[in-house]
């Protein structure tokens, strides 16, 4: 992680990473080529779109239960680009030990292998 975005602490800092204003900023201050969004339902097809805007080339949305009629919006504007991606909503984990962790779960029950699971309480027991 290279920093956060949450206009009402920007300027501030969390865990020793920067809060900041827009994902435009963030992305331009760090470089960053990834977002996550742990964004509650009303708010996720919103942040989805300022990613989309920011030009974020991977948009990662965790959330699940976001109003169809606001992924209508976000599914007509991902149909005419070839900017980014999304993965998700309801995107549970992208995991590739010792690369990269996009995740809820703990990175250390992670090792090399192959696992493939639609289910986070079955990567666990896995």
């Amino acid at each position: 992680m290279i920093g956060a975005v949450s206009p009402v602490k920007s300027g501030k800092t969390h865990s020793d990473l920067p809060d900041f204003n827009s994902v435009k900023e963030n992305r331009k201050v760090t470089g960053a080529d990834v977002t996550v969004l742990y964004i509650p339902p009303p708010s996720a097809a919103a942040a989805i779109i300022e990613a989309m805007e920011a030009e974020m080339p991977l948009i990662v949305c965790i959330t699940h239960g976001i109003p169809q009629q606001d992924m209508v919006k976000v599914k007509h504007r991902l149909l005419r680009q070839n900017k980014f991606r999304l993965i998700g909503p309801n995107c549970s984990r992208i995991v590739a030990p010792e690369q990269c962790k996009i995740i809820i779960m703990p990175g250390h029950i992670h090792q090399k292998r192959v696992v493939v699971s639609r289910s986070g309480t079955l990567t666990y027991v896995a």
